[in-house]
């Protein structure tokens, strides 16, 4: 539970803070609560805590309210790769690693394929297509180094509670002896 609490202060923080676009934990967030809950679970605390994080964005820096369907629907897919994952027991495990680059690379085209479907800027044709996802070729370095980026951090995090959690028990069982 305390697992689930700091992943979603840390990726309202992440997002609250300003940063470059697309550099943020969505993405490592999403395949970590897939790997560990069901998918259902996983979807509604990754849609819940965006939804809180878009909340305070309109309220701290006056964007719009809401996201864009394709940007949702990519989380909830991830969902789908991150049920495939063990749950993450090695902090630099290749196996987290790559799915979480794989996840980045397939949430790039999933989003930036609604951005030519819904938004209007580009035609709808494979040229179109094709020139949305050129203009969106420079944004994709910043969202796979901000997957492993957020990976290895909230991976760190949780094994460094996890030995201070286990350093207390012991250190209780010896004051008790």
């Amino acid at each position: 539970m305390f697992s689930i609490f700091l992943w979603i202060i840390g990726t309202l923080i992440a997002k609250w803070l300003p940063h470059t676009a697309n550099y943020s934990p969505e993405i490592a967030m999403t395949v970590y609560f897939a790997s560990r809950y069901r998918f259902i679970v996983a979807s509604l605390l990754t849609l819940i805590t965006v939804e809180i994080a878009d909340l305070g964005l309109a309220l701290l820096y006056h964007y719009p309210f809401g996201g864009w369907w394709s940007f949702f629907n990519a989380l909830s897919l991830l969902c789908i790769i991150g049920l495939f994952a063990k749950p993450w027991v090695k902090i630099f495990s290749v196996d987290a690693c790559s799915r979480v680059c794989s996840a980045a690379l397939f949430y790039w085209i999933l989003t930036n394929f609604g951005v030519w479907l819904s938004s209007g800027y580009y035609p709808l044709t494979l040229s179109g297509l094709m020139a949305c996802y050129s203009m969106a070729l420079p944004f994709l370095p910043a969202q796979l180094i901000s997957g492993f980026a957020f990976a290895l951090l909230w991976g760190a995090l949780r094994k460094s509670i996890q030995f201070s959690n286990f350093f207390e028990v012991i250190c209780q069982k010896v004051k008790f002896l």
